[in-house]
């Protein structure tokens, strides 16, 4: 990921490309890439990547930022 403005761009993690397409705008929190047209916010991110639930991506997320959820991780 290289700095373009207030942007990162860099090659995007949805497909193969040669040139870079995939921009993030850290300060909106979402994510866009031209090649394929994937886009969208911090927790679709790990849905599309990772193929994870939305429910999986917020914890996921808030284990990684050490965000406590308050409910029980058992259910």
């Amino acid at each position: 990921m290289t700095k373009q403005g207030h942007y990162l761009q860099g090659l995007s993690p949805f497909h193969l490309e040669k040139t870079p397409s995939f921009n993030i705008a850290p300060e909106k929190q979402i994510y866009k890439c031209y090649g394929c047209r994937a886009g969208g916010n911090a927790i679709q991110y790990p849905m599309g990547v990772e193929g994870y639930t939305f429910v999986e991506a917020v914890k996921e997320l808030a284990k990684e930022t050490g965000v406590p959820l308050g409910i029980d991780e058992n259910t």
